[in-house]
């Protein structure tokens, strides 16, 4: 007697494996933008004022560092702890800066 795979369980894993891979290849993509934003925002306004130059690696740490400043807590019930906001938001801040400067 042969015994066959479900396979509904290959396509669950899969479909996982790929949304992860597709949400990491966005939030590197988002990130780049947002640096080139920041890159070309700061030679326009801040280099005429004296300032050096700034790569899109640095922009991308800045925002990483200006959005770990600015991060709210939500406010939820007495219940539930943010720790969605305490622990891996700044966990992958801290990771997200780790590659940027390995790329500077």
């Amino acid at each position: 007697m042969t015994t066959q795979k479900d396979p509904s369980a290959f396509d669950v894993a899969t479909k996982g494996a790929i949304g992860i891979a597709g949400a990491t290849a966005i939030a590197v993509a988002y990130a780049a933008y947002v640096g080139a934003v920041v890159w070309v925002l700061w030679g326009w306004f801040v280099v005429p004022l004296g300032v050096p130059q700034i790569t899109v690696a640095w922009a991308i740490g800045l925002c990483l560092c200006a959005n770990m400043l600015v991060m709210p807590v939500p406010r939820g019930p007495a219940n539930t702890k943010p720790t969605h906001h305490m622990l891996v938001r700044p966990a992958a801040f801290l990771l997200m800066g780790f590659i940027a400067k390995q790329w500077m």
